[in-house]
This record gives structure tokens, C-alpha cells and sequence, in this order.
């Protein structure tokens, strides 16, 4: 069975804002905790990191299982 690694460092920063990142993988990515936990507003949060990865990860494997099936699909969103 094949695997895969995926790895990524957060360090905080000041405050409830931090940076994440990967070594193969540029610009960083900032975050915070959301306003309603006392973070800042404008900057992406896990929660948002959260339904963004569920939303990309649906997006892509749509687009790979419509190109095999030979499925003209002209936009996703």
C-alpha cells in the first residue's frame, strides 16, 4: 500500500496569531483565533483552514473523477 507524508510547522507569533508553513511550499500561511475568540479579524483561522481543506479536497477529487469519466463540467463552485 502506497503512502503519503504531509507535514507543516505552526509557530505562534504574538498574541492568537500564528504562521504556518511547509518546507517545500511558499508564501506561509498566517492565522489567528477567530473575533469571537478574542483573535483578529481578516485573517484566515483554523476554522476556516478547517472547511476550506474539506471544500478544495471535494473540488479536486470531483475534477479528477470528471476527467476520467470524460465529464464536461464547466465550473464547480
Amino acid at each position: 500500500m502506497e503512502s503519503y507524508r504531509y507535514e507543516t510547522t505552526a509557530n505562534w507569533i504574538s498574541a492568537r496569531r500564528g504562521v504556518v508553513h511547509d518546507s517545500s511550499i511558499s508564501p506561509p500561511v498566517a492565522f489567528a483565533a477567530p473575533p469571537e475568540f478574542q483573535g483578529e479579524a481578516g485573517i484566515w483561522t483554523p476554522e476556516h483552514m478547517l472547511v476550506a481543506a474539506v471544500a478544495s479536497c471535494f473540488i479536486t477529487t470531483f475534477r479528477a473523477i470528471a476527467d476520467i469519466s470524460k465529464f464536461e463540467a464547466p465550473a464547480l463552485e
